[in-house]
């Protein structure tokens, strides 16, 4: 089911990420409308994403059928396309053609690719849209139990994140890097 009004709001969104990425490419205006700016579209969509889910899953029985089709629609989205850029990117670099497309240069950033645990340059956007699938499910979970529960969850995770300072969280295991974006884009 769509939800045709919100399609302009989706273009915006889209719209402020290519303005933005233009403007850093061109620096047109001095990149005044780059820097970071295409964040706010991205922003948007998680918004978005989130109400969508919400409004078409926490309606819908929790079962393991239910849960099987969410998760093949969701991942089938994103997962296929990223994999290929990401073992495209990586063969690229180690056949020494250069970043052509992204600068995935050893098997700890293919790892932490492959394993939605990092993301470099325009993939930011990608792990924590699906650390957020699985978050989802566990709230979709609690929410079929009791919705109280779903509540309470969400208020102790905003009081989390108000006292705790997650943008810069990082490590690494295994020579991979691990950047949980989904805590600093709650």
């Amino acid at each position: 089911m769509k939800i045709r009004k919100l399609n302009t709001l989706r273009g915006l969104a889209a719209l402020i990420v290519v303005v933005s990425h233009y403007s850093n490419a061109t620096l047109i205006m001095g990149g005044l409308l780059g820097f970071g700016g295409g964040q706010f579209g991205v922003m948007i969509f998680f918004v978005l994403s989130g109400f969508l889910m919400s409004y078409l899953y926490l309606g819908r029985e929790f079962t393991a059928s239910s849960v099987t089709m969410f998760a093949a629609a969701r991942v089938a989205r994103i997962v296929p396309l990223f994999f290929f850029l990401v073992f495209a990117s990586y063969a690229l670099c180690k056949f020494g053609a250069g970043p052509i497309l992204y600068e995935i240069t050893d098997r700890g950033l293919l790892g932490a690719h492959l394993l939605l645990l990092f993301g470099g340059a325009e993939f930011w956007t990608i792990p924590p849209e699906i650390q957020f699938y699985a978050l989802f499910v566990l709230l979709w979970w609690l929410y079929s139990k009791r919705p109280v529960y779903l509540f309470a969850v969400i208020a102790a995770l905003v009081i989390a994140c108000s006292w705790q300072d997650f943008t810069n969280w990082e490590t690494q295991f295994a020579g991979m890097r691990i950047h949980f974006m989904i805590l600093n884009a709650m």
